[in-house]
Order: C-alpha cells, then sequence, then structure tokens
C-alpha cells in the first residue's frame, strides 16, 4: 500500500507505537495517554479502550495534517460519547452500589472479545470487580468451535471475578476455564 501510495505523490503519515511513527503511542495507562507528535510529547486524560488507541492516533494526526492544533482534541478523547454496542459505558446503581456496565455487544467477532476483555481490564483495574457475560459467536462457520477456543487465553488472563457464558458453542470454552474462574454457563 504505502508503494502504491508514494507510486501516487500522496503523502504518508506514519502512527503508531513503531520507532518511525510521527504520531506515536508511548504510554496509556489509568486512563492517561502519552503520545509524542513530530518529537513534542503531549499528556492527557484519556478513557478510549485499548483496541481503539490506533483510531485516537489516526485522528490526532488527521487533525494535525490539515493544520488545526491537536490540544482540542484531547478534551474530546477523556471522555468519549462512544456508539451504542461500541465500548460504551453505562452507570447502573444495584443495592446502592453504583455498577459500570460496558456495552461491547456490537457485532462480535474472536477478535472483538478479546479487545472486549482487554478493555474491561483497562476499565476496572481491579481485578474483583471485573465480571465478564459472553454469548455465542454466529456465523464462524466449520471453524466455529476453534474460533470460540481463541477467547480462553484471553479470558484467563482477564483475571476476571465472575465469568458468565451463554449459548451451546461457548461450552467449549467453559470446559476450558471453569478450574479457573467462578462462574457459570447457561444453555
Amino acid at each position: 500500500v504505502e508503494e502504491e501510495a508514494l507510486k501516487k505523490g500522496l503523502k504518508i503519515i506514519p502512527y503508531g507505537r513503531h520507532e518511525k511513527a510521527r504520531f506515536r503511542l508511548l504510554d496509556y495507562a489509568n486512563g492517561k495517554a502519552v503520545v509524542n507528535i513530530h518529537g513534542k510529547t503531549h499528556r492527557f486524560p484519556c478513557t478510549l479502550p485499548p483496541h481503539m488507541q490506533m483510531n485516537m492516533l489516526a485522528i490526532l494526526a488527521s487533525v494535525h495534517t490539515l493544520g488545526y492544533p491537536v490540544q482540542q482534541c484531547f478534551g474530546a478523547l477523556h471522555n468519549p460519547e462512544l456508539l451504542p454496542g461500541r465500548g460504551r459505558r453505562h452507570s447502573v446503581f444495584l443495592d446502592n452500589k453504583k455498577i459500570t456496565l460496558i456495552d461491547d455487544s456490537y457485532n462480535a467477532n474472536p477478535d472483538s472479545m478479546i479487545a472486549a476483555l482487554q478493555g474491561l481490564c483497562f476499565a476496572a483495574p481491579r481485578p474483583a470487580s471485573r465480571l465478564a457475560v459472553l454469548g455465542d459467536i454466529a456465523e464462524l462457520g466449520a471453524t466455529e468451535v476453534e474460533r470460540h477456543l481463541e477467547l480462553v487465553d484471553s479470558i484467563k488472563k482477564a483475571n476476571l471475578s465472575r465469568l458468565l457464558l451463554c449459548g451451546p458453542l461457548m461450552l467449549h470454552v467453559w470446559e476450558q476455564v471453569k478450574d479457573t474462574v467462578e462462574g457459570k454457563w447457561f444453555p
């Protein structure tokens, strides 16, 4: 892609975590992002889920390239209004206790579920407060069992306080994790 862009005289703006990135993510933890933009370091509050970090850099690169100050974006990244099913957070009160529900349900696939589990760890740094509810992923074809089993390592790494799995395909996952996490499988 880069070669074709250069042939057409298009400007390439590298971004990411790599050393050649002009818009480089240096750190992202505890609700704060540290980015380097053309050699200048910026620190700002950011609550985007981890799987949206590269999108954030693409936005900053676009804004800067169009000649606008990137600092104007920092406030919007602090507590963005995410789309329904794409990591949107809801505050719910149960027994006078505030609970944050993260809706990451849109168009699930193994990669998006893994990203959602990583996002849960980011949003709930204390493992005692992590509960995941996962259901079967449809339309995976002949490899549906193997694709569901791709979730096992991420579930174990998420150090969940509780796991609820739903559907016949999630039974395969439950069999692999039931000795490592409190929870239940529902048919």
